[in-house]
């Protein structure tokens, strides 16, 4: 028989199990009792009678619980990803006609990413063909990136 050592046994004082909704009792009894625990000893626990426990535990409730998904479609807000930001700034940059200079430090302090971010995301837009890069770093210049068809898509869905 299990110990009931995983149940939260902080509910089962005559304080706070009193003031649980009738159906999170009925539950948490019944989570107890899947757990080895005796109807008797929670019945102790609360300082109640063991077949007012039990009638508890048999009890049925027309709870319903919220609708999760309405409730997410009403908070969620789209972000757009570290790649279409970036996409969206070498746009504004004119990356579209001509290279442009960017380093993942400058994109880092411009979009307010994490630099291990911004180097993600331009790699990811390199090997996806976002962007090209038309001349590469060098110890004093950063590299240059040309924005391609796809990124310029991309960077419109992130504006």
């Amino acid at each position: 028989m299990a110990s009931g050592s995983f149940i939260n046994r902080s509910i089962f004082t005559p304080t706070v199990f009193p003031t649980l909704a009738p159906h999170e009792q009925t539950e948490a009894l019944l989570l107890a009792a899947e757990f080895g625990m005796d109807a008797s000893i929670l019945a102790a626990a609360v300082c109640m009678k063991t077949n007012d426990v039990r009638g508890i535990m048999r009890a049925k409730h027309a709870y319903r619980l919220p609708d999760a998904a309405a409730a997410e479609r009403e908070v969620y807000v789209a972000k757009p990803s570290n790649r279409h930001r970036i996409a969206a700034l070498l746009f504004s940059l004119g990356a579209l006609e001509k290279p442009v200079h960017l380093s993942a430090t400058t994109a880092m302090s411009t979009l307010d990413i994490a630099h291990v971010s911004a180097s993600r995301a331009l790699r990811q837009m390199l090997a996806d063909r976002w962007i090209i890069m038309a001349r590469p770093s060098t110890p004093t210049t950063a590299a240059a990136y040309l924005l391609t068809e796809i990124g310029a898509v991309s960077a419109g869905e992130a504006m």
